[in-house]
């Protein structure tokens, strides 16, 4: 046995299909956000709105998932019916429904905080995009939104921790105590970066990492309890936010916060709908492993918002024509930064048992581990059981042999 085991799972199709578009979608942001994601050129928070805007119609193109489902599912019917009796056996449906559609507006109403963060920043602050992001914030907001998913799926959904668990963390954590403290630094040194409101904005967008694990958490409490698909729960989110928007909306622009001319053209109009669509790709695929993993697996797929941030800096690092202005320091956190992501994608893929290393006992209480050792014990119990038949079966023949021979005699 080699020191790794690499064990293939089909929801990592899903992992996948979730890093190549938010990376594509995050360089474009980086490197064309002027030319296709501004359209509100004077007031960035009516920027952000307009894209937090995008995110909700987004949810509701679940909608048209839910019909393809249907008409595609032939058990559809009969699932629907199990799921009422269950939800009657809990309790009186009312009852049931009433808490449902609480804990749906709570989900719904975290959801658009979290999306909102970029509002609420620049509604406040007459920063640029430029002035104030950085790659600290992505850094810091990432860590904070691993550690806590781990919190909240340990101490309120009582997921068992084990050895590997243990050590996963402890390198995810490792990795990003690597890369911060070069952030912060690459912060203060920044000449274009308003340090005092850049460290506001990374405070505020810090929120993100509350809103999105509370939600998956309550999230994942609602699949387990009232067996609903996530299709049907982000077009019941998308519906909630809507509401809000429909309400919102008007008193933000009579009280002149929204009325800021929009520039569209065809590129820009190209680019929203791929937002639009992208975003609830990625939406439905954080429910879907939500849904069949857990809370704490959707960490492996916000680290691409980090990576894609590296990535960027790796790419205009390269296109730099003079390279001899760059400060000694860059080099170093490039190394560091390669080193830190390698160590978090590994931990990430070890505490999700993707890769099992096969030393230190990290290996005994993975769910292949703990297969093997079910199977082996079910072996020693079969050959148990056999060797007792077998001196059962001698025992009755020695039996049989003594009573011919006092018959006999």
């Amino acid at each position: 046995m080699g020191l790794f085991s690499f064990y293939w799972n089909n929801n990592l199709y899903y992992v996948l299909v979730y890093w190549v578009l938010n990376i594509i979608l995050r360089l474009l942001i980086y490197f064309k956000y002027d030319q296709f994601f501004l359209i509100s050129k004077n007031k960035p928070h009516q920027n952000e709105y307009i894209f937090m805007s995008y995110c909700v119609v987004g949810n509701l193109l679940s909608g048209f998932l839910i019909l393809y489902v249907k008409c595609t599912s032939k058990k559809q019917n009969e699932q629907d019916k199990e799921n009422i009796n269950q939800l009657v056996k809990k309790g009186s449906i009312n009852e049931v429904r009433e808490h449902f559609y609480l804990k749906i507006i709570l989900i719904s109403i975290l959801d658009l905080l979290y999306f909102s963060c970029y509002f609420i920043f620049f509604l406040f602050d007459d920063s640029t995009h430029r002035e104030v992001s950085m790659k600290t914030e992505k850094d810091i907001k990432t860590l904070f939104d691993i550690i806590t998913r781990y919190i909240l799926s340990i101490c309120f959904l009582k997921i068992k921790v084990f050895k590997h668990h243990k050590w996963s963390i402890i390198a995810i954590i490792f990795g990003f105590l690597l890369i911060v403290p070069i952030d912060f630094y690459d912060l203060y040194i920044q000449a274009t970066i308003k340090t005092e409101s850049s460290l506001v904005y990374t405070a505020i967008l810090s929120l993100r990492a509350f809103f999105f694990p509370f939600e998956h958490f309550l999230a994942k409490k609602l699949f387990n309890k009232y067996y609903i698909p996530p299709q049907n729960l982000l077009f019941l989110i998308g519906i909630n936010q809507t509401i809000i928007l429909i309400i919102l909306t008007p008193i933000l622009y009579f009280t002149k916060v929204l009325n800021d001319e929009l520039t569209l053209d065809a590129g820009k109009i190209i680019i929203s709908i791929v937002y639009l669509t992208i975003n609830f790709v990625k939406q439905y695929i954080t429910l879907k492993i939500v849904y069949l993993i857990s809370v704490q697996s959707v960490s492996f797929l916000i680290i691409s918002t980090a990576i894609a941030g590296s990535l960027k800096d790796t790419i205009s690092f390269f296109l730099r024509e003079d390279k001899g202005t760059i400060h000694t320091y860059s080099y170093f956190g490039f190394c560091f930064g390669l080193i830190a992501f390698f160590i978090i994608i590994m931990g990430t893929l070890v505490y999700d048992e993707i890769i099992v290393i096969n030393k230190c006992g990290l290996n005994l209480n993975v769910k292949k581990g703990i297969e093997k050792r079910a199977l082996s014990e079910f072996n020693d119990a079969l050959q148990d059981l056999k060797e007792f038949d077998e001196k059962e079966e001698n025992g009755k023949n020695i039996e049989l042999i003594n009573e011919n021979y006092i018959i006999k005699f």
